[in-house]
């Protein structure tokens, strides 16, 4: 019933999506603006933007990989502010057409109930900015979290006398001005990028007065993406 993709007799079948092949006009214009975007915006971060875009284009067949016996490192972007590394985490909702029902603060997921939920509504890719205190060593959610990223299951509970399992069906995209987790076993399941140089201010205005409202035109990507792995699976 969650939107996304998931592996059915063999084959990476879509689930309560719409699998459409963009026109080439589409693709171009979506490819480069990502070429733009590295070339000229992240081009400080270049091998960074390189390694999130990957990501990005994989996380939502990570459920895929778990039914198939392996698992994707969830992706945590740290350092300090006007960095770029939250507006990268939104592009990855971009290329999959995805809004800001897909961004979410520590507060959501706090406890294993709305851990659960979250990463029980899709296959797709959620962004949490500031997990905060959820991800310190003797947080109740460490092993919660661990747990997400490498099973199938994140947690279960009993619902009306009768025992309900809910699915780690999404990848979490964490954003943070602080230090990464300080859990060693987290650790080694994230990916860490650090974001060190800030952008100048008249570089962010001009990025959100001109380039931010294109981020739109990379769903293309996604488009071609979910279009060739299911046709060709």
């Amino acid at each position: 019933e969650s939107p996304g993709f998931y592996l059915l007799n063999g084959k990476i079948e879509p689930s309560r999506i719409e699998i459409r092949k963009p026109s080439k006009e589409e693709l171009e214009e979506a490819l480069v603006l990502l070429n733009d975007l590295a070339q000229k915006w992240f081009m400080h971060v270049k091998e960074k933007f390189a390694v999130i875009v990957k990501w990005g284009i994989v996380s939502p067949f990570g459920y895929v990989y778990k039914q198939k016996g392996t698992w994707v490192r969830w992706l945590y972007l740290y350092g300090t502010s006007k960095t770029g590394k939250t507006t990268l985490a939104e592009m990855i909702l971009s290329i999959w057409g995805l809004d800001s029902i897909y961004i979410k603060t520590g507060a959501n997921i706090d406890n294993i109930a709305r851990l659960g939920y979250v990463l029980s509504q899709g296959t797709f890719p959620i962004v949490v900015n500031e997990p905060g205190d959820v991800i310190k060593r003797e947080s109740p959610l460490i092993d919660p979290i661990k747990n997400a990223i490498d099973q199938k299951v994140v947690r279960g509970a009993y619902r009306h006398g009768n025992y309900t399992e809910y699915p780690a069906l999404g990848m979490l995209v964490f954003t943070s001005n602080r230090r990464y987790p300080d859990d060693d076993a987290l650790l080694r399941r994230l990916i860490l990028i650090h974001f060190v140089e800030p952008l100048e201010d008249d570089k962010v205005k001009e990025f959100d007065k001109t380039v931010r409202k294109q981020f739109k035109k990379l769903k293309a990507l996604g488009d071609f993406v979910a279009y060739a792995v299911v046709n060709n699976n």
